[in-house]
């Protein structure tokens, strides 16, 4: 078994995690600062965090809930390192662990918090050392043949931490029930990436997460995936700053079902010049509810919403495939397809 003995990772190599419902790998931030409290890295120059801020603790734990719904604004793209276990436990059932932000080093296996309650969001040096008792550690299963390694040891799938909240919308009883029937869900996703291995493990196209402003071209991406991926599929900040106000209007010929991201905006500039009010089955049918289910979160809000802007906004982003709600159809889309496999043979 893996661990840290003179600041190094001890044991058999690990492959890439590899979120097991979007099919991405985990990313790892290529500076071990970025969770050191001691810096601060990045994770604690989050509002929420900043009370961690030189704290001497060799691991910072806090309510998982707080990095599922953080949008982190210092550096968007972490979320992509937030990841959990699902592991077998001594009983032979699989279950679900706690939240860890993967760093670079992790390359013999890795450790997450028992409880899934539980995130660890850094901590104060670079080598930390893992008890048994608060963590678990493990290596990840191949969608085919184990290799002999890995024998006796403890093993697991990985799932980024906020693709695991989408499950809340693509299942009635959302992880409750998931999670209540990990042995039978593991073999959905199984099945389909095993059906779909050109789309498995995209390696994060050689863009890995740097510290630093890059912009990277994203034309491969978009022709491969569709949206750009690295965008957060759960937190939208411009999906928060929306105004509010309820006014819905539009014309039918001029953005069709099928829209483009010159219709949104044709549209746009043609309700502000006629003031024109459309039924709400037009919005219906274009703002694809199953992706943007927070639409269904605020219908009684008071103050009452606009959703005149508010859905030709959401609109945009999701024509434009660059945005995190783009990322969020994206992955839904392979949620759905899980979603099959797994009411196609029930045991």
């Amino acid at each position: 078994m893996a661990r840290v003995i003179d600041g190094h990772f001890v044991g058999p190599p690990d492959d890439e995690p590899i979120c097991l419902l979007c099919g991405i790998e985990i990313s790892h931030i290529h500076s071990t600062e970025a969770t050191s409290s001691s810096c601060p890295g990045v994770a604690f120059q989050e509002e929420q965090w900043k009370a961690f801020k030189g704290t001497r603790l060799q691991h910072i734990l806090v309510p998982s809930s707080e990095v599922e719904n953080a949008y982190f604004h210092k550096y968007p793209r972490l979320w992509e390192s937030a990841y959990r276990g699902i592991l077998k436990g001594p009983n032979g059932k699989h279950y679900l662990t706690g939240i860890h932000l993967r760093c670079s080093g992790e390359t013999a296996g890795r450790d997450v918090p028992r409880d899934p309650h539980l995130a660890r969001i850094g901590g104060s040096t670079r080598a930390p050392r893992f008890n048994n008792s608060t963590f678990v550690h493990y290596h990840n299963v191949r969608m085919g043949r184990q290799p002999r390694f890995l024998k006796g040891l403890q093993c697991g799938y990985t799932v980024h931490a906020h693709c695991w909240m989408l499950l809340d919308r693509a299942f009635d009883g959302g992880r409750v029930y998931i999670e209540a029937k990990l042995d039978r869900f593991i073999r959905a996703p199984r099945k389909y990436w095993r059906g779909n291995k050109l789309l498995w493990g995209t390696d994060n196209w050689d863009w890995e997460m740097f510290l630093d402003d890059s912009d990277p071209d994203i034309t491969a991406m978009m022709f491969y995936h569709g949206c750009y991926i690295y965008q957060n599929p759960l937190v939208d900040p411009e999906f928060k700053c929306l105004p509010l106000d309820v006014v819905t209007l539009i014309a039918e010929q001029v953005c069709p079902v099928r829209y483009t991201v010159t219709d949104v905006e044709n549209i746009r500039n043609m309700l502000a010049a006629f003031q024109w009010v459309l039924p709400e089955f037009f919005w219906s049918a274009r703002c694809r509810r199953y992706v943007i289910f927070e639409l269904n979160d605020i219908k009684n809000t008071s103050p009452p919403v606009d959703w005149e802007a508010l859905q030709l906004d959401l609109m945009r982003l999701l024509a434009d495939g660059k945005s995190g709600l783009s990322n969020r159809a994206r992955i839904m889309g392979l949620i759905g397809c899980i979603k099959s496999n797994f009411f196609s043979k029930r045991k």
